[in-house]
């Protein structure tokens, strides 16, 4: 065989065997959190066609004033696709990458109308990466929407305010590597932090994460990295609106400069069943806090 041919050969192999693969394989070449328990993730529950739909009494201040309402948390599995970065189109080749789509609504009145947010994660079902992150307010003075997709070893974002002097800004960074546990969004905690490894991290003990600050607010956001601790605070005795249970709690620690000062983030888990570990008690951001109120396997898509 001439030398000529035997390289166009070599080239057409290595486009059969690496081509068609080439996004996948790029796009998985950073890692998500890792070391967590598989457990609730790998449950078989998960296949059964519905999605997990869990309601909670709310508050989170505005303007000044506490505001009582209900969250829901809807989690399904489903396919993501690493063409579109939604879910995936039915026969779309390679069928897409597992995830769960992990869905924070909000719906908080005021006075006069009624605040909507909406915090949607992409959460890989095999590496708990955080593959992508959209929030959308809408309220009578405005929308406010921002969007984030980890990919091919970077972060590209885009955000688009209603507020003076804002507007809409975009760009892109690295996604940090280092001997931490890995990166995520810090608004797919609620989904991540059920798999936390209770049985491995000590009880005052944690796991170091480096993560995308929460992003629930109608201005721009911070789109930077940062140190966070997540410390087992150990087991409590807790009292919620859905009855009396046993949970782990987790609390996330701000650990980066200290000049910066940033409030605890607090995780409670249900203890009584290390198949899901629900969320069931949340102290987060900006004084929200959720308490679990009702939860459901439910096919919210169908109308019968």
């Amino acid at each position: 065989m001439k030398m000529k041919q035997m390289l166009t050969l070599l080239v057409l192999m290595a486009v059969v065997l690496f081509g068609c693969g080439s996004e996948v394989v790029r796009g998985a070449d950073d890692e998500g959190v890792k070391g967590m328990d598989r457990r609730w993730a790998d449950d078989p529950i998960w296949f059964d066609g519905k999605a997990e739909w869990a309601v909670y009494d709310a508050v989170r201040p505005i303007y000044g004033t506490v505001r009582r309402y209900e969250a829901r948390i809807i989690t399904n599995k489903e396919h993501f696709s690493t063409k579109t970065f939604t879910k995936s189109a039915r026969g779309e080749a390679g069928g897409g990458l597992p995830v769960f789509k992990h869905h924070i609504r909000e719906d908080i009145p005021v006075a006069n109308y009624v605040y909507h947010y909406g915090m949607m994660s992409y959460v890989g079902v095999d590496d708990f990466k955080s593959w992508k992150l959209d929030h959308g307010s809408i309220e009578d003075c405005g929308t406010t929407y921002k969007r984030f997709v980890n990919w091919d070893g970077e972060v590209k974002w885009e955000q688009d305010s209603y507020f003076p002097n804002e507007g809409s800004r975009d760009g892109e960074f690295d996604v940090p590597r280092g001997k931490d546990a890995g990166y995520g969004f810090l608004d797919a905690m609620t989904l991540v932090l059920r798999g936390y490894p209770y049985d491995v991290v000590k009880e005052g003990e944690g796991i170091d994460l480096k993560l995308l600050p929460d992003q629930t607010t109608t201005k721009w956001s911070p789109v930077r990295t940062e140190d966070w601790r997540a410390v087992n605070m150990g087991k409590e005795k807790l009292n919620l609106p859905i009855g009396k249970l046993e949970a782990y709690h987790v609390q996330l620690r701000y650990v980066g400069p200290t000049r910066e000062r940033r409030e605890p983030v607090d995780f409670w888990f249900d203890a009584s069943d290390d198949r899901q570990r629900l969320l069931v008690k949340y102290a987060g951001p900006h004084g929200v806090k959720y308490e679990l109120k009702s939860v459901k396997r439910f096919a919210y898509w169908a109308e019968n």
